[in-house]
């Protein structure tokens, strides 16, 4: 299974509609993707780096 589709299966869409209830199923999914990317590539990677 790729790492996109386990992260996927992990969304909590339900938990985020009860607190945004304007959220649409659709572009849920692409937009916690995308956050996640966004992390990796300014946080993890960075991290990542400075130890090594």
């Amino acid at each position: 299974m790729t790492t996109n589709r386990r992260m996927i299966n992990t969304k909590q869409f339900d938990k985020y509609k009860a607190v945004h209830p304007d959220a649409k199923s659709l572009k849920y999914g692409p937009e916690m993707k995308r956050q996640w990317r966004k992390t990796l590539d300014e946080i993890v990677v960075p991290l990542d780096d400075e130890l090594r």
